[in-house]
């Protein structure tokens, strides 16, 4: 990942179809993590049927790592003023969300 991504507001849905809104915090790319800080979980928000969702926004996650395989779509909420790339993971600005081919 590169180092310019650090600090911006990103929105991932999960592999499960949850949705978490964070800040990238950190990457490792030798496991291909991408670590995000104050995260909120707004669960599947009826992306996947039978399926009851809590009020879950209210709890803030310090620090949640993220296996990439498992990041379907990542959209950047607010850029950090040099934000260019994100490794091998593809990001849309949230006017456009990209999904990620298997």
């Amino acid at each position: 990942m590169s180092g310019t991504f650090f600090g911006s507001k990103v929105a991932i849905i999960t592999t499960s179809k949850c949705r978490y809104v964070g800040t990238i915090i950190g990457a490792d790319k030798k496991n291909e993590l991408t670590v995000l800080g104050n995260v909120k979980c707004f669960g599947t928000e009826n992306r996947v049927e039978n399926v009851t969702t809590s009020n879950t926004t209210a709890t803030v996650i310090p620090i949640m790592q993220f296996a990439n395989s498992d990041i379907q779509v990542l959209n950047v909420v607010h850029e950090h003023p040099a934000v260019k790339s994100l490794g091998n993971i593809p990001v849309q600005s949230s006017s456009s969300p990209h999904k990620k081919s298997h």
